[in-house]
């Protein structure tokens, strides 16, 4: 009966490439959160705008100030909802600047 027999060269071959599917792994769990995480912000500003052209449809106001508070102006001009918006998303947010020190 043989036995393997694994060297120090092997031991740290294996942990280089366990290192590296970790890394990838963490890497593409990351970004995968990222992309999700601007597609819900995304989507919440869509529901919003979409609300405010049905708001419009009904005869009110509606504007927003600095594109982060959504207010709803009935036609006497009197403010009668105030949301605050979520941020918009940075399109470059978690992608490492190559030319940075």
């Amino acid at each position: 009966m043989t036995y393997l027999r694994f060297g120090v060269r092997d031991l740290l071959w294996a942990m280089v490439v366990v290192g590296l599917v970790i890394g990838w792994w963490v890497d593409r769990r990351q970004t995968v959160n990222h992309y999700r995480a601007r597609e819900r912000a995304f989507e919440s500003r869509d529901f919003v705008f979409g609300l405010g052209r049905l708001i419009e449809s009904e005869g009110y106001n509606w504007n927003t100030d600095k594109g982060d508070l959504l207010w709803i102006r009935d036609k006497a001009g009197n403010v009668k909802y105030l949301h605050q918006l979520p941020p918009e998303p940075d399109p470059f947010a978690g992608i490492a600047d190559p030319f940075s020190n």
